[in-house]
C-alpha cells in the first residue's frame, strides 16, 4: 500500500522512501539529494548483457570472445555499433536447439570467437 502511493504519487519507486506514519494525510515527496536513476541501476542492462552473452573483450589482441547462453525469455538479441579497439561490430545472438548461436553482420568475423568464460580467480592462481 504505502509502496504503491509512494511509485503513484512521484512516477516510479524512489530510491528513499522511510519515516511517514500511515494514515491518510502522508503523502511521499522526492528526495532532492538522490541520484534519479542510480548509476548502479542504469550500468545494471549492460553487466546483464555481459554476463549473459560471455563478452569477453581483448583490446591489444584486436579480438572479442563470446560465451553466450541465452535465457529462454530472451531468445535472440543484435549488439549494434559494439567497439573493441579500433574495432567496430554488430553480432546477432539467437537460440536454435537449445544453444546459443552468433552471427557477426558486420566487422571482421575472424576477430569474434567462442572461447569459454574466464573465471578472474583461475587466471590469479596461475
Amino acid at each position: 500500500m504505502i509502496a504503491n502511493r509512494a511509485a503513484s504519487s512521484v512516477n516510479q519507486f524512489p530510491e528513499l522512501y522511510a519515516g511517514l506514519h500511515r494514515d491518510a494525510a502522508n503523502f511521499p515527496v522526492q528526495y532532492l539529494g538522490a541520484n534519479v536513476p542510480q548509476a548502479w541501476a542504469a550500468g545494471a542492462v549492460f553487466s546483464l548483457l555481459q554476463a549473459i552473452l560471455g563478452l569477453q573483450p581483448d583490446a591489444p589482441d584486436a579480438m572479442l570472445y563470446v560465451d553466450p547462453v541465452l535465457p529462454t525469455w530472451l531468445s535472440d538479441v543484435t549488439l549494434r555499433d559494439l567497439r573493441v579497439g579500433r574495432q567496430t561490430f554488430d553480432i546477432r545472438f539467437w537460440l536454435a536447439d537449445g544453444a546459443t548461436q552468433f552471427d557477426v553482420l558486420s566487422g571482421n568475423p575472424a576477430s569474434v570467437r567462442r572461447r569459454e568464460t574466464t573465471v578472474w580467480s583461475d587466471l590469479l592462481k596461475a
